[in-house]
């Protein structure tokens, strides 16, 4: 078929401002897959011909119809990991889309395509990262996908493994806290995982991570001090999971108004550099801000802990972050301490209103607590009508610490408890107002 009659068909269009540019008509992308295997392959062939020859001119995008052709696989996977790591998402999400217009498509991939483990990976954190859980929720679930994330021993593969990790981290987004420690503690004792010290202080601290959030301070401290010791055989290895151990461990004891017991001083900070040196990026530092920020408000050092929380969001938009959304929640709660009312509910509703977008049901209920202490302590009615709606919004958030039936959240149960009782006795003088709550 020649470029006129392509044209003609309105299968391709002419780029702007060039005579020898096309790119794919986007009507017609969907057709292009729904066929057999076999047709599956010679339409992208001929597609990848045009393309080598250079009739058609479709820049990074090139990639959907090199997915059907084992040859441009490394290829394919390094565009997608330099778009991620640019938090550029949008090849990874025409993947999707091309993944859920056709199922054709889908079988050829999954069953072909040696790299697609690593494809999925990206797309699934793609997913995640525009704010997307529930569909990155729904591929996971679906068995046309399952042999990726069976998590018997003998499917723990290192081909597997970071899906593996995304699942169990995704559940944990999604409050499935009972779930997500099934998958960390199928892999912490796996074979593949026992061997490696990286995965297995991965996995050893996804568990204290977990019972972290569910207020099993216990059982989550011992499972950080093991990691710890798993880190220190191989420190340069592991030292970014180090990081994450001592910052959230203080963050258990800031919580229970104890001292930490990792100060925030020049040695902290040195680890930190160090992090810096061998991972070439910011990421441990960052994270640490919004540790650093509670310790400097649990102080009463708010010039700092804003100059610091502010630091972070402005990076974390810069680079279009899923995480400015807890930020927003932080600073909120900063704001709260500092008695600065107004500034403070500005900030709870645009994090209430990312995770309204994003189903984070952690984010949602801490928000949706935080405007309430903020009526109860200013005595003032925010986004309630009357006590009757502030009583409706705790119920709203009782059912975000439930998983089906279960309880999936006991320390965010225990803290609408709290807060129930005092709107009944609308008691402004309560001191569990002045608590900082922890979006752990």
């Amino acid at each position: 078929m020649t470029v006129t009659r392509l044209l003609n068909a309105g299968f391709i269009f002419q780029s702007v401002n060039s005579y020898t540019k096309f790119s794919i008509s986007k009507t017609f992308l969907p057709i292009l897959y729904e066929f057999s295997y076999s047709d599956i392959i010679s339409k992208q062939k001929r597609i990848n011909e045009l393309i080598e020859k250079k009739v058609i001119f479709l820049g990074d995008f090139k990639i959907i119809h090199q997915l059907f052709d084992n040859r441009y696989s490394n290829n394919i996977v390094d565009i997608l990991n330099t778009k991620q790591s640019e938090k550029n998402y949008t090849i990874a999400l025409k993947i999707y889309d091309l993944m859920t217009s056709s199922v054709s498509l889908t079988e050829y991939l999954v069953n072909f395509n040696e790299q697609f483990n690593e494809i999925l990976y990206c797309v699934l954190e793609a997913l995640v990262g525009s704010g997307s859980y529930s569909q990155a929720e729904d591929i996971i679930e679906n068995q046309l996908y399952g042999k990726y994330f069976n998590i018997r021993n003998k499917n723990i593969t290192k081909k597997n493994l970071k899906l593996h990790f995304f699942q169990a981290n995704l559940y944990h987004l999604q409050n499935r806290y009972e779930d997500a420690l099934n998958i960390y503690e199928s892999l912490l004792n796996s074979d593949l995982v026992k061997e490696k010290n990286y995965p297995k202080a991965k996995a050893s601290w996804g568990i204290a991570h977990v019972y972290r959030h569910i207020g099993k301070f216990e059982e989550a401290n011992n499972y950080y001090e093991e990691t710890i010791e798993i880190c220190k055989k191989k420190e340069k290895e592991t030292i970014d999971i180090y990081i994450k151990c001592m910052n959230e461990r203080n963050s258990i004891y800031m919580y229970l108004d104890r001292p930490i017991p990792y100060e925030y001083d020049s040695y902290f900070d040195k680890i930190i550099f160090k992090c810096e040196k061998i991972r070439n990026n910011k990421v441990a530092e960052l994270s640490t801000n919004k540790y650093k920020a509670i310790y400097h408000t649990k102080n009463q050092n708010y010039i700092e802990a804003l100059k610091l929380i502010n630091k972070t969001i402005d990076e974390y938009e810069l680079k279009k972050e899923r995480l400015r959304f807890n930020l927003y929640y932080e600073k909120a709660e900063i704001l709260r301490q500092m008695g600065d009312y107004d500034e403070a509910l500005y900030y709870y509703k645009k994090s209430l209103h990312s995770s309204m977008h994003n189903g984070d049901k952690n984010i949602q209920l801490y928000s949706l607590l935080g405007i309430i202490c903020l009526e109860l302590k200013t005595n003032r009615l925010l986004i309630h009508e009357n006590q009757e709606k502030q009583i409706e919004t705790l119920e709203r958030c009782y059912l975000l610490c439930k998983n089906g039936e279960e309880i999936c959240f006991q320390l965010g149960q225990e803290h609408v408890y709290k807060l129930k009782k005092i709107v009944d006795l609308q008691n402004e003088n309560d001191l569990f107002l002045n608590t900082m709550l922890p979006l752990f």
